[in-house]
This record gives C-alpha cells, sequence and structure tokens, in this order.
C-alpha cells in the first residue's frame, strides 16, 4: 500500500521530531483527534506492512518510534541526527541508560537523581527497577539501595563488566547511540577521540582490522572499565584468567605500552584489558602460540573428518575449510577459554534459517574441539564454525563458470565468518557477476572502486556507485528479490546466460531424450550455459519428497544384510537413480553391516561415493521385522541413499537423524505394510518440514 500525502507528512514530521505531542501534532496539520488517529493507523498500517514496527503513545501523549522505523525514514526526509534531549527512550532503553549511569558514576545515586537524568516518574523508575533486577539476575548481580550509598549493584565485577559491554553494544546499534553512552557515562568527546587513537594505533603495530560496530563500541567500554579499575572495582584474577598464556602475546605488550602511564592498572587487570582486544571480532588475524595452535589444528581436523562421516560427504578442498576455520577459531579461542562469548542475536536471527540442518550436523561432530577445550562449545561459536562450513559448500566449485562482464564488491561490517558467508551467498545468486572484494565499511571509503560495476552492502553508502542494500543472512524470497532486481537494473549486461533447466524443460516439450544425464553434462561444459541459482542444492527436500510406496519394502521374515542392499539397490536402479556398480559397490565394500553407517544405533544408511554411479537424488526404505545384528544391537530400518551432490541430502539425513532418535521409530517399525511404513514417514517428515 502507499500513503497518501497527508499521512505522509504526518510520518515525516514524527521522524523529524519524535518528541512531538499528539497536541502539537494536530495542531501542525488542523487535525481534530479522530483524524489523528486515523492518520496513525493508516501509517501503523504502512508500516506492518512493511515489516517494521508500529508506532505508539504514551499515557502522556508522548509517541514511541521503534529505532528502525527512524532508520528506515530518515535519509528518505533527510532528518540529521537527533538530539539526545529530543529522543524519547523506551523501556528497555530506560534500563540500558540506568546500568550505565550506575555502573560508570561514582557519585551518589538516588530516585531523585535518575528521575531527573531520565525525564520520566518516579513511579516509571520503579517499574523499571523491577525489570532491571529481572536482567541482572541473569548475570547473578542484584540492584540494591540505602540512604548510605545510594543505588549500587551488588555481585561479582567480572560479571559486573559483562553486563557493561552488553548494554553499551546494544545502546551503540541505536541511531544516537554513541550520544546517549556519552551523556549517561559523562565521557568527555575529546577522551573518546584519545582513546579511539590509541585502538586504531593497536590496528596498526598489530597489523589487524577490527570490524567498524566494535572499534566505535570498544573505547567506550574500554573508558568505563578503566574507571572501575581506578576506582578499586577489580576483577577476581584467579577464578576466571592464567597470565602465563596471555603474557607473550604481542597484544599484551601492546597493551602494556598503551597503558604504561595508567599506575593504577596492575598485571591482572592489564591481562583482562588484554582479553577485551583478543576477543574483538577480528577479520584477519594469528595470535596462538604455535604448540597451542597446532593442538587446535588437530581438533579442527579431527571434527572436520567426524563431520563428513556423520553427513556422509566428501568435503572438496578441505584444507582450505581447515584454514578458514582456524582464522576464526584463533580469537574464539580465547572467547571459548575464558567464557567471553559473543552477542547471541545473529543466532536468533536465523533459528529458523536453511542453516539448521548442518548446524545439527556440526553439534555432533565437534567433540574433538570439546575435548581440546575441556568444555562445551557455546551455541552461538557451533553457530559461527556452521556459517563457515556452510558457505564452503556453497563455494565457486558449484557452480559452472561462466564469462562474468560485470565486477561487484560487498560491504559487510560484520566478521569474517558473516562476512564469508554472504559472499558465498551472492556468488551463488548471481553467477554472472564477480565478486572481487569484501570488506568493512571503513577500508571501502579509503578504497579505488573505480572499476567496480556495483556494490553490495549490508548498510546505506554514500557513493556515486550503485548500491544494492542486502541483508546479512538472506531468506529464500530474499535471493529470489534480490536477483531479479539486479537483473532489471542491468538486464541489457546480465541477462546472457540460459540455464540447463530452461533447456531442457524447452526440449521435453517438443522431443524425447533419451539420456538427460548425458544431455545436462554436455550442456554444462557449455561455455554459453550457466546453471540457475534456484536449481541449486536445497536444503528443503525432505523424506516426504523422494519417497513413494514402490520405494519401501517390508520383510516379515528373516533376511541377509546384503539380500536387503540388492533389493533396495534394485528399486532405484529401476528408477534410473543410479546403476548396478553401485549395488555392488555398497556390496563389496560392506559385506556385513557396519557400525559406521548407523545414526543413532537404530537406522542403517548405506551409501557409496557419487563416482561409483550414482546418477541423481533418492532413497529406498526397508523395514525388517527380525532386524539385522550389529555391534549396536538389532537393526531394524535400513535405507538407501544416492546423491550426487555433497549437500542437496543434508535436510534427508537431518530428519532421519531425528527420527533414529525419536521414539516415532519404533511406530514406523510396528507397521507391517509398505503403504503404512510410508504413510508414517511422510507424516514425520511434514511434523520436521514445520519445526
Amino acid at each position: 500500500m502507499e500513503l497518501d500525502k497527508r499521512s505522509m507528512k504526518v510520518l515525516e514530521k514524527l521522524i523529524q521530531n519524535p518528541s512531538i505531542s499528539s497536541k502539537d501534532l494536530s495542531l501542525s496539520f488542523e487535525l481534530s483527534r479522530g483524524q489523528l488517529n486515523y492518520t496513525i493507523k493508516k501509517i501503523n498500517d504502512y508500516l506492518e506492512e512493511k515489516g517494521l514496527g508500529i508506532i505508539t503513545r504514551t499515557r502522556q501523549g508522548k509517541f514511541l518510534i521503534e529505532e528502525e522505523v527512524i532508520f528506515e525514514f530518515s535519509k528518505l526526509f533527510n532528518v540529521t541526527e537527533l538530539s539526545v534531549e529530543d529522543y524519547i527512550l523506551s523501556m528497555e532503553e530506560r534500563i540500558y541508560v540506568t546500568l550505565l549511569i550506575i555502573l560508570s558514576r561514582e557519585e551518589y545515586l538516588s530516585l531523585d537523581h535518575l528521575v531527573d537524568e531520565l525525564g520520566v516518574s518516579k513511579n516509571t523508575i520503579l517499574r523499571d527497577v523491577k525489570e532491571l533486577n529481572l536482567l541482572l539476575d541473569e548475570y547473578h548481580l542484584s540492584l540494591h539501595f540505602d540512604r548510605a550509598s545510594g543505588y549500587v549493584i551488588q555481585g561479582d565485577e567480572w560479571n559486573k563488566r559483562l553486563v557493561l559491554k552488553n548494554i553499551i553494544e546494544k545502546l551503540y546499534t541505536r541511531s544516537i547511540g554513541e550520544a546517549l553512552i556519552l551523556k549517561a557515562s559523562k565521557i568527555d568527546k575529546d577522551e573518546l577521540r584519545d582513546f579511539r587513537d590509541k585502538i586504531y594505533k593497536i590496528e596498526k603495530e598489530l597489523s589487524v582490522e577490527y570490524t567498524d560496530d566494535r572499534i566505535l563500541a570498544l573505547p567506550l567500554l574500554m573508558i568505563i572499565i578503566i574507571r572501575r579499575i581506578e576506582r578499586g572495582r577489580l576483577i577476581n584474577y584467579s577464578f576466571k584468567i592464567n597470565a602465563r598464556e596471555l603474557s607473550d602475546t604481542k597484544e599484551y605488550l601492546v597493551t602494556d605500552k598503551l597503558f604504561w602511564d595508567m599506575e593504577d592498572i596492575n598485571e591482572n587487570e592489564r591481562l583482562y584489558l588484554t582479553l577485551q582486544l583478543l576477543t574483538t571480532n577480528v577479520s584477519r588475524k594469528n595470535i596462538l602460540s604455535v604448540n597451542q595452535l597446532t593442538k587446535m589444528k588437530h581438533a579442527v581436523e579431527e571434527s572436520i573428518n567426524k563431520f563428513e562421516k556423520i553427513a556422509f560427504i566428501t568435503i572438496q578442498d578441505k584444507q582450505a575449510l581447515i584454514d578458514k576455520l582456524m582464522v576464526h577459531m584463533s580469537p574464539a579461542y580465547y572467547r571459548i577459554k575464558y567464557d567471553m562469548n559473543l552477542n547471541n542475536n545473529y543466532l536468533n536471527m536465523n533459528d529458523n534459517s536453511d542453516l539448521s540442518s548442518i548446524y545439527f550436523l556440526v553439534s555432533k561432530s565437534i567433540f574433538p574441539l570439546e575435548l581440546f577445550f575441556d568444555k562445551s562449545l557455546p551455541k552461538i561459536e557451533i553457530f559461527f564454525i556452521t556459517l563457515i562450513i556452510s558457505g564452503h559448500l556453497m563455494s565457486n566449485d558449484h557452480l559452472l563458470k561462466i564469462n562474468q562482464h560485470k565486477k561487484a564488491i560487498i560491504v559487510c561490517p560484520n566478521g569474517l565468518s558473516i562476512s564469508s558467508l554472504l559472499e558465498k551467498t551472492l556468488e551463488t545468486i548471481l553467477p554472472e557477476i564477480e565478486f572481487i572484494s569484501t570488506m568493512s565499511t571503513r577500508s571501502f571509503y579509503k578504497s579505488d572502486i573505480e572499476d567496480v560495476d556495483y556494490v553490495f552492502s549490508v548498510v546505506p553508502l554514500e557513493t556515486e556507485k550503485k548500491v544494492f542494500l542486502v541483508d546479512s543472512f538472506l531468506s529464500d524470497k530474499d535471493k529470489v528479490q534480490l536477483r531479479d532486481e539486479v537483473l532489471t537494473y542491468d538486464e541489457e549486461n546480465l541477462l546472457e546466460q540460459i540455464s540447463v533447466d530452461e533447456i531442457i524443460n524447452i526440449v521435453k516439450k517438443y522431443a524425447v531424450i533419451e539420456n538427460e544425464a548425458m544431455l545436462r553434462k554436455s550442456l554444462q561444459n557449455s561455455k554459453k550455459v550457466s546453471e540457475s541459482y534456484i536449481s541449486k542444492p536445497q536444503y528443503g527436500v525432505g523424506l516426504k519428497d523422494l519417497l513413494t510406496e514402490d520405494a519401501v519394502l517390508y520383510y516379515p521374515n528373516e533376511v541377509s544384510w546384503q539380500r536387503v542392499i540388492h533389493d533396495l539397490g534394485t528399486i532405484l536402479y529401476d528408477k534410473d537413480i543410479i546403476t548396478k556398480g553401485y549395488i555392488e559397490t555398497i556390496i563389496d565394500q560392506m559385506p556385513q553391516l557396519p557400525s559406521y553407517v548407523l545414526l543413532g544405533n537404530k537406522i542403517a544408511l548405506p551409501h557409496a561415493s557419487p563416482e561409483f554411479g550414482a546418477k541423481k537424488l533418492g532413497i529406498s526404505v526397508a523395514v525388517l521385522k527380525h532386524g539385522i545384528a550389529s555391534e549396536a544391537g538389532e537393526i531394524k530400518t535400513i535405507v538407501l541413499l544416492s546423491s550426487i551432490d555433497k549437500e542437496e541430502h543434508i535436510n534427508v539425513l537431518y530428519e532421519l537423524l531425528n527420527l533414529s532418535m525419536s521414539t516415532r521409530l519404533n511406530d514406523v517399525e510396528k507397521k507391517t505394510t509398505e503403504s503404512e511404513i510410508l504413510r508414517e514417514l511422510c507424516k514425520f517428515s511434514i511434523e520436521e518440514g514445520k519445526k
């Protein structure tokens, strides 16, 4: 829907001055109360359609506008940065600012002080304090008040700094986040500028590049932490850190040199400040000692080998994947070892994404790494490992090489893992374009981009080049829309290809194809044809999509392992999914049921490498009344798998893994006809798809 001119003008006024009252807004446009309410409703319908938060009002008639709405329309309406005085804090923001005031200042703070600072009533502050204590409880901290000391946060200093780190990072994402932090903590702009210069010196001396979001927020955090150290608010060293593991690092030496004139910072606190640098989400670096680095690399290699076995794939260019993981794991080493974990926002954003299948397999493969760290890896660290593996599986060896006439760069202020995945995603959906570099926002403005045709950016940029704004993580719908947008913009130069699938579908309309596999292979060898990005392996293919009743067998009597393999293989051979050589290879390699093909010690999944005769994705299933003996016990469900791609079977495998660990497998194995077995498997697959 489109807004009428009056509604758009009202929205513009609200974006320009969020603190305006309902009365003043009505007077500005000569609207009655009813007309204003109707206009706000139309604006909210418009915002909801765009997927943005709606505008609400306080009891005092003030408007509450979500940050994303201000960001979305500020450029359209040419709005300059809001002042702190004009900005109305949400309850969440008031809680963050209240915590920041208490943790960053030394003076006595009463209820009246907080009322003056935040510009709200005492009752509002008291309600906020209840919510604030719920937040602090997650960190084993609590807020207390007495007449002698005022408001004080009690608990471990390490946890107080964790709170500081999290609220600074969250506040900084607001359009006036830095101004809010400076006012709440009473940090002078000159002090901030000097400290940022120190961080830039660290970049230069260590030859690293910190990501944009972190380099801006990190100085604010460190200034406040140093204040607390100087006031005697010290961490419990013996509880968290082993000094010998950090004292010989370049980061420690650089930090020591930068803060040598601060006499009140003892060795333990210098180590803590070093950790703040080491655990910043750097884009490139290598920091571990040779001994620890070697051990961790061995653990990474074992984890990848385990992933291959669990996922039933052979990873191409495995060493390149290991190298990528090692770049990520160097700073992750310190995050994991010292419980300084990344923000879970990225994990929440992708909780239901296509990555869930690979995430599940990775979580089952990382025992060697957990053994190395002597602890379980946090979910967010597993998620980033998943991003790197997924990005590698989506690499260019899946794409037909085509003649790329246009060049593009990607601007992503996030870290290496997210940037890498975004790069691989864009390469997959836009194979017509050569993506020559991925960089941070600061690097973009320093770079010569004269030869670049397009820029794909996560954040708005000021440039004469054509910029396509993208999210860090693209849904299937986003991918289709982005490709359409790019091709529509430059159709003449980009639409020089036709996909293999399109050609085959056209040929099928007017001729009989005797050997589709050979035709597809010949077309793929043509330099003038590109694989459609839509035809790339989709994680959404499940059991329900592949199984038919003629691909399900039930054995009421005892039967041998080799007989079941032969029968299941014959089904796939008759469907032109595999060759006879594929069946013979499995029987030759697995004369008995081997333990390494068992899923959850319940389901056998025999398979062979594609080169032995796999022609396309397919499965056949057998359920036995009398199971076949294995090291794990009797196996009553056997699934023969054929796959020609290292990704396309991931979702099927994910469903089978879940089935092997579910009581629903008992329901499947109790069925006595092929149709009942098929119905039960499809029902389970549908339920998995809804999760």
